[in-house]
């Protein structure tokens, strides 16, 4: 009887034991407490707010968005890590304003990740916030890209209000706090228009963070961004280029009036080459035919399909073969 009652409080204690060395281990897992996670309109952006009760190793926190309630489609809106909390039992409040451009009557998702001082991940979300349709100033594209020596950053804008106009910041932190302006003030057009800005103080394989600011008449403003872009080449290796589908930059670039396009096949395929403008409209179709194996050259001469010439700006280049997209490159027209 003192043997069954021995066994029997050694399976107790067993079983004691494994259930507080499992909630322990379970307990470890959880990094944050997530009280409230919120997202919000306010002065042109939609701003996210989120709460902890507790935080266990906490290192910080990314921000995604998507168009489509899919989070593989989505992006990060936070170039840098948020700081968590670290391990704390006091409620922590936070807030963050997603400067990415927004489109008006659009539905964005929003996913919340928690990254452990480990590395390990927890993903809260989706939330949603449909954007106002009174905005003043709505920009479709903004990109910045690297060419010879240079950084060529452009914006179009759907719709514009009461702009006076726009300035550039950049940072080689991709931290708002360290961004500094380096443009003099670009006037605004107030309708529909596309706009480039040259940035030519750059070193070489660095990366830069840029920034866009909208000045209102009443002084009021609103910075978009950051978009990003690292200054350098990877290096090619020859032997392989041989073997593969090539679209080359084109040269010179920036051009005017004309630049020539250059690419390479491995076999004999039907080629069509498109240049587009920053909106996504078709420009001019450049080839559209039957080419042999090996390297050719396109000329683009800055005309539309219609013969007239286009304005200045940044242009897109796109290879199809057999009717498969290969590749897409910019170019710089400058007038």
């Amino acid at each position: 009887m003192k043997k069954t009652n021995l066994i029997n409080s050694i399976r107790l204690l067993f079983c004691l034991t494994f259930l507080f060395i499992l909630r322990t281990n379970l307990t470890a897992q959880i990094t944050v407490e997530l009280t409230y996670f919120a997202v919000s309109f306010y002065d042109y952006f939609p701003e996210v707010s989120w709460g902890t009760q507790s935080e266990t190793n906490n290192a910080g926190w990314n921000i995604y968005r998507s168009e489509n309630g899919n989070i593989q489609d989505s992006i990060q809106v936070n170039p840098i890590l948020i700081p968590g909390a670290g391990t704390t039992t006091e409620p922590t409040d936070y807030d963050y304003i997603d400067r990415y451009p927004v489109y008006p009557e659009q539905t964005y998702w929003y996913w919340l990740e928690s990254i452990s001082e480990s590395g390990e991940i927890e993903i809260f979300g989706p939330i949603t916030i449909v954007i106002p349709d009174d905005m003043p100033v709505v920009i479709v594209n903004f990109i910045a890209d690297y060419y010879d020596d240079l950084v060529i950053i452009g914006w179009s804008t759907e719709f514009e209000s009461s702009i006076l106009g726009w300035k550039i910041y950049r940072s080689d932190n991709g931290n708002i706090e360290d961004m500094i302006n380096i443009s003099e003030l670009i006037d605004g057009n107030n309708c529909p228009a596309d706009y480039e800005f040259i940035d030519y103080d750059i070193e070489l394989n660095q990366t830069y963070w840029y920034w866009l600011e909208c000045i209102f008449f009443d002084g009021d403003t609103a910075l978009f961004g950051p978009i990003f872009v690292f200054t350098g080449q990877l290096s090619i290796d020859e032997e392989l280029l041989k073997s593969q589908i090539n679209l080359y930059q084109n040269y010179p670039n920036p051009f005017n009036p004309a630049t020539t396009i250059s690419f390479s096949i491995p076999e004999e395929s039907k080629v069509n080459l498109i240049v587009y403008n920053i909106k996504g409209q078709k420009v001019k179709e450049l080839a559209a035919s039957k080419f042999d194996k090996g390297n050719h050259s396109v000329i683009w001469n800055g005309i539309d399909e219609s013969g007239k010439s286009v304005s200045s700006g940044i242009y897109f280049y796109k290879l199809s073969v057999n009717g498969k997209t290969e590749e897409v490159k910019k170019c710089l027209l400058l007038k």
